[in-house]
């Protein structure tokens, strides 16, 4: 026996499976992966934009207020980066959108389905509802589109 002949050997030994099973499993056909979205509430965010370009007389912006979920290595610069945008004048709970038309301006927040709205998030809310500045909450682009129509926007 070659010692090519005696490794195989002992590898097959080893092996919790076959060559000829390894084969088999190889060919298998696959069940086709599920696409998982891994940011839906991003993906809103930009179906709601593309959406809202068709209304040019209704200005929207969004607010920058988050920050991606850092790796320990880059921890330090975006708590260096939290602090610089705090002292900017960021303000926990703020909307994603500053929605402003013809007589009014309010506040809209992409929420993914299933999600609400955080304690900070409810509290600013809650500020602006005794101003009387209207906010909304959205999971689709229809529920957006409805939010606007009732402030008068679109």
């Amino acid at each position: 026996m070659t010692i090519e002949q005696q490794i195989g050997a002992q590898n097959r030994k080893a092996a919790l499976v076959t060559p000829a099973e390894l084969k088999a499993l190889l060919k298998a056909p696959r069940k086709p992966r599920k696409k998982r979205n891994a940011q839906p509430e991003r993906e809103l965010c930009k179906s709601f934009i593309r959406t809202m370009r068709f209304y040019p007389h209704v200005y929207v912006t969004h607010i920058p207020n988050e920050l991606p979920r850092p790796d320990k290595a880059e921890k330090e610069f975006y708590e260096r980066a939290g602090r610089h945008l705090k002292e900017m004048g960021r303000i926990a709970g703020t909307p994603d959108y500053l929605i402003e038309w013809k007589g009014g301006y309010g506040f809209l927040e992409a929420k993914a389905q299933g999600r609400g709205l955080s304690t900070f998030q409810q509290a600013f809310f809650d500020a602006r509802a005794k101003r009387g500045v209207p906010c909304g909450l959205f999971t689709s682009i229809d529920e957006a589109l409805a939010i606007l129509k009732t402030w008068g926007a679109v």
